[in-house]
């Protein structure tokens, strides 16, 4: 075997390496991102249990909570606090609800290769 050869060989072993390596990078990335988004599912519902817990758990915070979303005005100057932290915790976590809706929603359109043009017109918007 001739140099020439055994460098044609030795390109044809590193472009099939080269492939192997961008096949297996392909897969660690696919299984990142399904990694990543099952985390913001269990961040989003333990954040919501966590309200839950809150809520059934403390009858004073209930109270707060209820009063403030039908008459904010009746609260004093302490349970309007208490009432704008615990609206915080809600708001929150509709956002990140939301957030993750909507890039999942951007990935389906990415993927199914909607023009751009139809993505500004999408309701998400």
């Amino acid at each position: 075997m001739t140099i020439q050869e055994l460098g044609s060989l030795g390109e044809f072993v590193a472009a099939v390496a080269t492939l192997v390596t961008l096949v297996y990078l392909a897969l660690q990335i696919r299984a990142n991102t399904a990694a990543i988004r099952a985390d913001s599912r269990r961040g989003s519902t333990s954040q919501g249990m966590q309200f839950q817990g809150l809520m059934g758990g403390d009858k004073d915070a209930a109270s707060v909570f209820r009063r403030g979303l039908v008459e904010p005005s009746a609260l004093d100057p302490d349970e309007s606090t208490q009432f704008e932290f615990l609206f915080s915790m809600v708001v929150s976590q509709a956002d990140n609800v939301f957030c993750d809706y909507r890039r999942r929603a951007d990935v389906v359109l990415q993927r199914h290769r909607v023009p751009p043009s139809m993505i500004n017109e999408w309701p998400l918007t």
